[in-house]
């Protein structure tokens, strides 16, 4: 029904162009578009990049008419390829320069442009969508597992953004809290829905390879080796702090795929980039994902079937030996071959030796406490956090709304309400991708699932020390597809069997 309604549509948008007068086709609409430009430019120079960008939107808006999916591509794609951050020390990096995670209004210089583009592609996707399962019979609306849990979490969200700021919060402050986690909702739900064949999985799959392992290959040879020629020097980081944990998934998942005896072209693709790729996870300096990727080879190997997992214990074994070794013989050194295990050591400095940074989040951690202690129901989001304690200053213009640790951010502007949901949500989805990979015997399905699973736990440890499910886009919607896909595989097999 829909693509008799859409067949329609598209024949009276000829008809209608066919019987346009020569005059204004030729003559007028030229003229319109100049004067176009002229008030464009008038309002503001940077403004006269609305016509082009018109023009493609419109384009874009064509092409997910016809395949809807194309929204879950472009969003993954374009949140793994662009940078969100500066990175300190570094020029202004080529995939900074798109404005996909900013406003509309900066780039233009509209003022009433106040989405970013994440916002209106999320826009047209659920226009469609409702159109679509509205009009057309051969629309269909899955059910999700978990669905009632994570309709509690979303509108526990929305409760508090509300009451955040009708409690006199700050509305931007407010909107950049927690645009992510709508936006991991969204995708997850977007996700279910439109992605339904083993090809459009592997689509996702390639665009996760090959962005990660670019943004690996950019990382090592254009930063490291042109702009510092081969040395970090006195820099934090070289890449944005997500990358080192995206670094991290497709490490998980070639190994995977390894053990699991799955030798397809995205297996070889990337084994090849690897070697660069691991250099950019180490020479990034993120030692909390050092952490979580230990912790999530220790969860592959639990999980892995027996044949594999005793050929992961075979192999891991001896990389443990030397891995203890080299932790021993670079304890104390401050060489540049040390530097992984320096910033383990980092962690667990005391005194003199203690990491600036540590201190800054301790006392961060013990403010987040008291705000907790005084407001046990929570503060809403858009509320600044008590300063019990003073903290450093920081170059980081919400310091006292949104911590480094994330999960006492949660509990502090929801309440202990807020924060049961917010771990029933991620438990039960982790819960939920462990039993519908048990039922998987596809070595790639296996292998996706594997890297899904350690990407969540990744995800929350990393949430309590680096921020990273706040202000972080990147992270949330590449999180909100990658836990759709397991419930995705089950959904598969399901009409598979349905079908015989």
């Amino acid at each position: 029904m829909f693509k008799t309604f859409e067949k329609k549509l598209t024949t009276l948008y000829k008809q209608a162009l066919n019987n346009l007068p020569w005059f204004l086709v030729n003559i007028a609409l030229p003229i319109f578009l100049s004067l176009l430009t002229v008030g464009l430019l008038a309002i503001n120079v940077k403004a006269v990049f609305v016509i082009p960008g018109l023009f493609s939107a419109l384009l874009f808006v064509y092409l997910i008419t016809k395949k809807l999916d194309i929204c879950i591509y472009t969003l993954l794609a374009c949140s793994l390829t662009f940078d969100q951050f500066y990175i300190r020390g570094l020029p202004i990096p080529i995939t900074m320069h798109i404005p996909f995670f900013v406003n509309l209004n900066i780039p233009t210089g509209i003022s009433a442009l106040v989405m970013n583009p994440i916002e209106c592609i999320l826009g047209l996707t659920a226009v469609i969508f409702i159109v679509r399962a509205t009009v057309s019979r051969d629309a269909s609306l899955r059910s999700i597992p978990n669905l009632g849990i994570s309709l509690i979490f979303l509108g526990m969200l929305l409760f508090y953004t509300v009451y955040g700021m009708g409690t006199g919060g700050d509305v931007k402050a407010s909107m950049w809290e927690i645009r992510a986690l709508y936006y991991l909702c969204a995708l997850y739900f977007f996700t279910t829905q439109l992605i339904r064949t083993k090809e459009q999985v592997k689509i996702i799959i390639w665009i996760a390879i090959i962005t990660i392992h670019l943004k690996g290959l950019e990382t090592f040879f254009y930063r490291y080796g042109y702009l510092l020629h081969f040395s970090t020097g006195d820099l934090e980081s070289i890449a944005g702090h997500e990358d080192s944990l995206f670094f991290s998934t497709i490490i998980i998942l070639t190994l995977c795929m390894g053990l699991l005896k799955y030798y397809g072209p995205e297996f070889w693709v990337s084994l090849i980039c690897m070697p660069f790729t691991m250099m950019s996870f180490l020479l990034n300096q993120r030692r909390i994902v050092y952490g979580t990727l230990g912790l999530s080879l220790f969860f592959v190997v639990a999980l892995l079937p027996k044949k594999a997992k005793i050929l992961a214990l075979k192999i891991g074994a001896p990389f443990a030996v030397l891995m203890v070794i080299y932790c021993v013989a670079f304890w104390n050194s401050g060489s540049s071959i040390a530097m992984p295990v320096q910033q383990i050591k980092s962690v667990f400095a005391n005194g003199e030796e203690e990491d600036t940074s540590n201190l800054y989040r301790e006392k961060e951690k013990y403010n987040l406490e008291r705000t907790i202690e005084q407001n046990p129901l929570g503060l809403g989001f858009g509320q600044k956090y008590l300063i019990a304690i003073p903290l450093d200053a920081i170059d980081f213009p919400l310091w006292n709304y949104i911590p480094h640790n994330c999960i006492y951010w949660m509990w502090t502007k929801t309440g202990f309400p807020g924060f049961i949901i917010f771990w029933m949500f991620f438990g039960l989805s982790l819960t939920q991708s462990v039993i519908d990979y048990k039922k998987i015997d596809n070595p790639y399905e296996q292998s996706v699932s594997l890297m899904v699973i350690t990407f969540i736990i990744s995800q929350i440890c990393v949430a309590y020390y680096d921020l990273q499910i706040v202000m972080f886009f990147r992270n949330m919607i590449y999180l909100g597809v990658a836990m759709a896909l397991p419930v995705v595989f089950n959904k598969i097999h399901e009409a598979e069997n349905n079908a015989m």
